[in-house]
């Protein structure tokens, strides 16, 4: 169970958990870890899924309990490094 003082950590911070991000911001985030683990960050969202191989578009990716941290209005999980490394 998550404390007070460290909800108040994570606000100041700018830190969310990934339960608390909106179904969008969810499927954005899946979505760019999975540009980022194909190489094909640079691409517009709707090129890149065309791109992707089968297997990567209907990859599992679980970031329940995740830590997310904000950059450029997308979040990513505080470990990304083990997501972009798992195949």
């Amino acid at each position: 169970m998550r404390t007070n003082s460290v909800n108040q950590a994570m606000k100041a911070r700018g830190l969310k958990y990934f339960s608390a991000l909106t179904p969008q911001q969810k499927d954005k985030t899946v979505l760019q870890i999975k540009k980022l683990k194909s190489g094909l960050q640079n691409l517009p969202d709707g090129l890149a899924i065309q791109i992707m191989e089968p297997s990567a578009l209907f990859e599992n990716i679980d970031l329940t309990g995740c830590k997310m941290f904000k950059h450029n209005n997308i979040y990513y999980p505080l470990n990304i490094a083990e997501y972009l490394k798992a195949k």
